[in-house]
């Protein structure tokens, strides 16, 4: 059986154009709230 990388699943939904758009803005934004927190807290590095 053959793995499919997360990205490929992902490239064959069907999403419109503003719906996969939303997704990226919340995966920036999830990115960039997770560097804030980390950069405050550095001990939680150790977590991931």
């Amino acid at each position: 059986m053959q793995q499919h990388s997360p990205t490929a699943e992902f490239e064959r939904l069907r999403l419109t154009r503003m719906t996969c758009d939303r997704i990226r803005s919340a995966n920036y934004h999830l990115t960039d709230h997770l560097a804030e927190l980390l950069g405050a807290h550095p001990e939680l590095e150790q977590m991931l």
